[in-house]
């Protein structure tokens, strides 16, 4: 049973739905340096110091203090390395960064001894007196002062919650002295040995043996290599009381990979998730990036306000997410285009129904609201077995820039039937009143979807760009509905300094980041009074990726 602590809150840092600015169509290429902070220094050694808090011998790691900004987990070479180390030690250390987080050891120094220390962590549980605690990609346990376990007056402190606790250090652990809420967030790092796995959920046991039990969606498909009994690192999605599995990862394949992996930033700090690894799927509504051999593909919401039209399968990525009303939604990509990154080869796993197949290319729909994976299937693969609808669970790699099958299993004929709702975006290559033909993209397989007699489709022409939804009816790919995408258009308003202007364009660097952005300038609009330099509110209409000129005015 959960025993609330008390906490005296200094101020609230609410961390939740990300408010995306503009509605500029901003490309990738252009989101800010700071962003990236991280990925620049992946592979450079850096130095630290802190008190360990914490010893784990079986992950070989130490969880040191690093005051206001949260812990850092030091990865060791050996159990016996890290039981040398005695709780309260100073440490020096020179490390790597890490895909997930955490920091590879290469020279450690004892310097002295602390008793006190400060840390920012997320609540993960209270229970029996004891505050369990993530912060820098470890969960560790607090013993809570009895002023807090007893005292109600001045509130409870809650799972989900960001605290700033002072502890002080001993041999038998960590008691804390004083304790502050500074925020909220909803995504939580977890580590710990995985009890128990089914298709619906998991149990991960973390501190002190206590177990979390964590629904997985759908869309989610967990890594065949990762049983029961393993270490792994889990993100979390913790609302209404629920945590909701958002990507997994074995913890001993996250210690050796310094180019892929999910991590959240500081506690506290606007809850942004970090997620390097190969793009599996891309279209103009969602993203999947594989971030690992053995770890489960992240699924990211594109907003409408970002173009990701130049993201290709196989593409190195490192990008920034964010929850937006409970869905992991994409705030900014970066192209990883640095030498040696490329041609790399990462197995990725998927599960759900086939909804393409041919001698040559099979494409699977994880999930309601997933992404449909498109895998290239090499001559020495046989699928003619395989037929729409079926359930399958399939392994690829992608080996320079292209997703391959390498086996595939089919699941049990009682799940071969299950009705599923699948979204494609593309263009349509073929149409007529009984079926239609999408393609999705360069290297997915093109689509064919039965039209029924209830849906009229004569507005449809080919080279249109769709929106379409379809559904498995009987084994058989059905069109519901759909929306032709060339005649939706949007208005956004746009402020900035005009940087070139002709009659029939205009190029001006928008918002307070200063982007750059190109609109049509149509006949009915004049901007001959415009001048280069000159500050500048626009009103646009946006169809697709154009942005058009509907009123320019001078800024006042």
């Amino acid at each position: 049973m959960n025993t609330p602590l008390t906490r005296h809150t200094l101020r609230s840092v609410t961390v939740g739905a990300l408010a995306l600015a503009t509605s500029v169509v901003v490309p990738a290429s252009l989101a800010s340096a700071h962003a990236y902070a991280r990925t620049n220094s992946t592979h450079a050694s850096i130095s630290m110091r802190g008190v360990v808090l914490a010893r784990n011998a079986a992950r070989h790691t130490l969880v040191i203090s690093n005051g206001a900004r949260g812990a850092r987990t030091l990865r060791l070479s050996s159990s016996r390395a890290v039981n040398a180390v005695v709780l309260g030690a100073q440490i020096r250390a020179k490390a790597t960064p890490l895909g997930d987080g955490t920091f590879k050891v290469a020279t450690l120094a004892r310097q002295g001894t602390a008793r006190h220390a400060r840390l920012r962590a997320t609540v993960v549980s209270t229970a029996s007196g004891r505050l369990t605690l993530s912060s820098g990609a470890s969960v560790l346990s607090v013993n809570a002062s009895a002023r807090h376990a007893h005292d109600s007056n001045t509130g409870t402190t809650h799972a989900g919650e960001v605290v700033e606790v002072a502890v002080s250090v001993g041999a038998n652990g960590l008691d804390e002295t004083a304790l502050q809420n500074v925020g909220t967030t909803n995504l939580i790092e977890l580590e710990g040995t995985l009890s128990s796995v089914s298709a619906t959920s998991i149990v991960v046991a973390v501190e002190n043996g206590a177990t979390t039990t964590i629904n997985v969606p759908a869309s989610l498909t967990i890594p065949s290599t990762i049983v029961a009994g393993d270490q792994v690192e889990v993100l979390v999605d913790y609302s209404s009381a629920t945590f909701t599995l958002v990507t997994i990862t074995s913890d001993g394949a996250a210690s050796t990979s310094s180019s892929a992996g999910v991590s959240s930033s500081d506690a506290g700090s606007q809850g942004m998730v970090e997620i390097e690894g190969l793009v599996v799927a891309a279209n103009a509504t969602s993203v999947t990036i594989q971030t690992g051999d053995q770890a489960s593909p992240v699924l990211l919401a594109v907003p409408a306000t970002l173009n990701v039209s130049a993201l290709t399968v196989g593409a190195r990525v490192h990008a920034q997410a964010d929850l937006v009303n409970g869905v992991l939604t994409l705030v900014n990509v970066r192209v990883q285009t640095s030498e040696g990154e490329q041609g790399q080869s990462m197995t990725t796993e998927v599960e759900g129904i086939v909804v393409s197949v041919s001698a040559t290319s099979l494409v699977v729909q994880p999930g309601d609201a997933a992404t449909p994976v498109t895998l290239v299937v090499p001559a020495t693969l046989d699928v003619s077995g395989i037929t729409v609808g079926a359930r399958v669970h399939a392994r690829g790699a992608i080996v320079a820039g292209v997703l391959t099958l390498s086996d595939f299993q089919l699941q049990g004929p009682e799940d071969a039937n299950a009705q599923q709702t699948t979204q494609f975006d593309g263009t349509v290559s073929a149409v007529s009143a009984t079926s239609m033909t999408i393609q999705p993209g360069d290297h997915a397989a093109a689509v064919t979807l039965v039209v029924p007699s209830t849906l009229n489709d004569t507005a449809v022409q080919v080279g249109n760009e769709i929106h379409a939804t379809a559904t498995l009816v009987g084994g058989v790919l059905t069109l519901s509905n759909f929306e032709v995408q060339s005649s939706s258009s949007s208005t956004v308003e746009l402020s900035g300094v005009v940087t070139a202007v002709s009659a029939t364009s205009l190029s001006m660097l928008a918002g307070d980041n200063a982007q750059l952005v190109n609109l049509v300038v149509p006949s009915s609009v004049s901007v001959s009074t415009l001048n280069v330099g000159d500050h500048v509110n626009v009103v646009a209409s946006q169809s697709g990726t154009t942005l058009s000129v509907v009123s320019v005015a001078l800024s006042s």
